[in-house]
């Protein structure tokens, strides 16, 4: 599998060149997930970077969402 880039709790704002992932079906979502059902469906190491923008605060365990960040 390439590497590739994801951003995760993208809400409205979708980045380019990055795998866009929300809970909420919307333009630009590329997949629909919730974030606080661990673990995430990608395998270890899948991506080069992770981004997430205003997202933890909403996740029911931030301290377990950022052990998938490091995982994936």
């Amino acid at each position: 599998m390439e590497k590739t880039k994801v951003n995760l709790g993208c809400g409205p704002h979708p980045k380019l060149g990055y795998l866009n992932v929300d809970v909420i079906p919307r333009s630009g979502v590329d997949v629909v997930c919730d974030l606080n059902k661990v673990p995430w469906d990608w395998e270890d190491s899948a991506f080069e970077e992770v981004f997430s923008s205003h997202c933890l605060e909403h996740l029911d365990d931030a301290v377990t969402a950022l052990n998938e960040m490091w995982r994936i």
